[in-house]
């Protein structure tokens, strides 16, 4: 008599091995978009709580921190550019400390701002002649570790870019001897332009005015577009093409903002056109002229640029509190009232 084996043989097992891989193909993008749901959810309760945060500010205040206290990184002053420059003996020393710092208390982090030491400069980030390392207020690596401090509070969860800026320069880190802080996907909206200029927010006229400026303490009579239809602060990206970020403790080189005006041109008051750089439109992710064969997503053009590794655009902070999700398809003109806050325009539906 002949045994008969139980079991499959070789190729039932390879149909239902086949079985299984078509399977788990079918469910891995519903898994994958169900982990993405739930990391866009997070971001948008991170700015929820930067809302808040920016408010419970305000009520304490009357006023909303600034971008930035005693910026290093903007070259000369608005007032005396180009001849001549203040002298160092003029001028405050630098501190960078972040309008982000500030708002710590609001953000169930009381402890970091009751530690962190006043005394000394953020960063030593400095770059144009109106600073040198000389006018760094301080010992910057005082608060080192604090600034290094992980916060998920701003950190979206769907960028897997680096955390921490790795080099010890005067551009982006808090030392000569140590690396960048804890990076932010989140910032202030405010002119690209305060990356040259300090306080060019004195020099622009109402119509011109995004939500923020360094050392400027504003009250939100100033969005007289109506907060429901002014973007305050925006996402962007950790990783760029012209540019880096340093963290979320300090403004550095270029980090002076996210710029949602976006690339749009319009007659200014004079009847010259107003011209802003075609790379800040949502998710900008190559820099045309600069890099060839630059597209990857993740990394935008440049700084002051907004974006998201969200699929078709990201979310903003509007000046009520309220979080939206705007299109990277947005149009041109609708993109910029939304950046402007005082310029008597209504974006509508957006």
């Amino acid at each position: 008599m002949k045994t008969r084996w139980k079991g499959f043989t070789l190729i039932e097992l390879l149909v239902v091995i086949a079985i299984i891989a078509i399977l788990i193909a079918l469910l891995l993008p519903a898994v994958q978009q169900a982990r993405e749901a739930a990391r866009r959810t997070q971001c948008k309760n991170n700015l929820k709580q930067l809302g808040l945060a920016l408010h419970n500010y305000h009520d304490v205040y009357n006023t909303f921190p600034p971008l930035c206290v005693a910026a290093g990184p903007g070259g000369w002053d608005a007032f005396s550019y180009p001849s001549p420059g203040p002298t160092t003996a003029s001028i405050p020393q630098q501190s960078n400390v972040s309008g982000l710092l500030l708002m710590t208390p609001y953000l169930d982090q009381a402890p970091i701002f009751n530690a962190w030491n006043f005394q000394h400069a953020a960063s030593w980030s400095y770059i144009y002649p109106l600073h040198t390392a000389s006018t760094v207020q301080g010992n910057p690596t005082v608060n080192a570790s604090l600034s290094r401090t992980r916060m998920p509070v701003f950190k979206c969860p769907s960028d897997n870019g680096a955390d921490y800026y790795a080099s010890a320069d005067q551009y982006y880190s808090i030392s000569g001897t140590i690396e960048g802080g804890y990076r932010t996907n989140y910032a202030m909206c405010a002119s690209w332009l305060h990356y040259y200029y300090q306080h060019y927010w004195k020099l622009m006229d109402a119509w011109n005015m995004r939500a923020f400026g360094d050392d400027k303490f504003t009250n939100i009579r100033d969005w007289s577009d109506g907060t429901s239809n002014c973007v305050v602060m925006a996402e962007q990206t950790r990783e760029h093409w012209n540019g880096a970020l340093g963290g979320w403790s300090y403004v550095c080189h270029v980090n002076m903002g996210i710029d949602f005006v976006g690339p749009f041109q319009k007659l200014n008051p004079n009847g010259t056109v107003a011209q802003y750089w075609p790379y800040y439109r949502i998710n900008m992710w190559d820099y045309p002229g600069y890099y060839t064969q630059s597209y990857r997503p993740g990394r935008l053009a440049t700084w002051s640029t907004p974006g998201s590794l969200h699929t078709g655009g990201c979310h903003v902070l509007m000046g009520d509190g309220a979080v939206r999700f705007i299109s990277e398809n947005i149009g041109a003109q609708t993109q910029a009232a939304l950046g402007y806050v005082s310029d008597g325009s209504n974006p509508g539906e957006f």
